[in-house]
């Protein structure tokens, strides 16, 4: 069968993150779709397929129309987001509009479990058909790697070691998924091919946690220490001890991203989250080793109110995170914190945009709060002096450094945190 799998285009001009449990609209960070390589790689064992990355490349939908008159396909897969779920479906439209008989396949991680009705509405043949995320990314498509992300080396991409999650947070869509893990030599192998292809000189590891499994991840890091690449990973606090970030650092990484969620015990208690002190120790830690440290925090959550909003305020103030990302409570279908008569509708929402809230707080509170807060912590004259330091002592970050501190100034006081953070 001749497929043609897509990537859609950007939303309005704005890179989408299409990801797994990341699927939002992101306009300091242009990521490949790894998900949709990897199918890539899965189907051309029995089909003829071709993989365009619009939203990497910045193609329109008129590109990807002349793409698919020119090369007469049989099938059209993309995946799409709860926020850009009409723009992507688009492709669809395109798709049909080239040939009658078609058939149009699209993912979306977030939306499981409302298949049928986005079937129905958007005449689509399969939404999230079984599929098991286990091939090495499909690269042959890509010229050059025009990814980034705020305040990493160019250039530089995305990469997986393992795919799910074995921790249960109520809010995640990738709660208690199946935890899987790619060989070492496999990974290392991939690394070694986008240093040699593409001087690859920076990437995440893309994982839900990286380090669920640290025997794996240690052996991981003694591997990929051959390559001498810098990296970065998303980890939990209550993971963080000095052994662990000094294989990290051993092995190229510069920084990590920590689910911190909130600064209210209460908050946290509700979540089964770590404390604020276990939270706390890891953040003063990994910046006493020379991490760059990364918080990502919810408001607006079920439990919710002034008291505990000036809790995570206060929290940010104290540890002073290198970066952080502060997002407004949705509640995702099928996760632990929907109700019922939420997995039945599906809603375009975005970090700065909720259409509800969940709780005490309205949603034009919630937002002058979010505003709040990194206001707060950019503006703070401690947190410039800590970066200026972290500067002084590794130059090389210099120019990464003044270029995440423009896009990070630019968001708060000219784009007005719309699709950025």
């Amino acid at each position: 069968m001749k497929i043609l799998i897509v990537n859609p285009p950007r939303f309005k001009g704005l890179p989408v993150i299409r990801e797994d449990r990341c699927e939002i609209v992101e306009r300091n960070s242009l990521l490949p779709c790894i998900s949709l390589m990897q199918l890539a790689s899965k189907l051309k064992r029995e089909n003829d397929v071709r993989y365009v990355d619009a939203n990497g490349f910045n193609l329109s939908f008129k590109d990807i129309r002349d793409i698919l008159r020119r090369g007469k396909y049989e099938k059209v897969i993309f995946r799409f987001t709860p926020e850009t779920i009409d723009w992507d479906m688009k492709i669809a439209r395109i798709a049909r509009l080239t040939n009658k008989k078609i058939l149009a396949e699209a993912y979306c991680f977030t939306l499981k479990g409302l298949e049928e009705k986005i079937k129905r509405k958007y005449r689509v043949d399969a939404i999230n058909p079984p599929i098991k995320y286990d091939d090495m990314p499909d690269y042959s498509e890509i010229p050059y790697l025009p990814y980034y992300s705020r305040g990493s080396k160019k250039p530089f991409t995305i990469v997986y070691a393992s795919r799910g999650c074995p921790y249960n947070c109520g809010f995640c869509t990738y709660a208690r998924s199946c935890y899987s893990k790619r060989s070492v030599f496999e990974v290392y192998n991939e690394l070694r091919m986008l240093k040699e292809i593409y001087n690859l000189k920076s990437f995440t590891f893309y994982d839900a946690t990286f380090g669920a499994d640290k025997k794996y991840a240690l052996k991981l890091c003694r591997k990929i220490s051959e390559l001498k690449l810098e990296w970065y990973c998303n980890t939990r606090s209550d993971l963080v001890d000095y052994d662990f970030l000094e294989a990290l650092k051993s092995s190229g990484c510069s920084g990590f991203s920590l689910g911190i969620e909130s600064g209210s015990r209460k908050i946290l208690n509700a979540l089964g989250k770590s404390t604020p002190e276990t939270n706390e120790k890891a953040i003063i830690l990994a910046k006493e080793m020379g991490f760059k440290v990364h918080c990502s925090f919810i408001i607006g959550l079920p439990w919710e109110d002034l008291h505990t909003i000036r809790e995570t305020i206060n929290f940010v103030k104290k540890t002073l995170p290198h970066s952080a990302q502060f997002n407004i409570f949705v509640p995702y279908p099928n996760t632990a914190l929907s109700k019922p008569q939420e997995k039945q509708r599906f809603f375009m929402t975005s970090q700065d945009k909720p259409l509800t809230s969940y709780c005490s707080l309205s949603t034009d509170e919630l937002r002058d709060y979010r505003k709040k807060m990194y206001r707060l912590l950019y503006t703070n004259p401690k947190w410039l002096a800590q970066n200026i330091t972290h500067i002084i002592k590794k130059p090389g970050d210099f120019y990464v450094a003044v270029r995440f501190a423009y896009k990070s100034l630019n968001n708060l006081f000219l784009k007005k945190l719309e699709y950025c953070h």
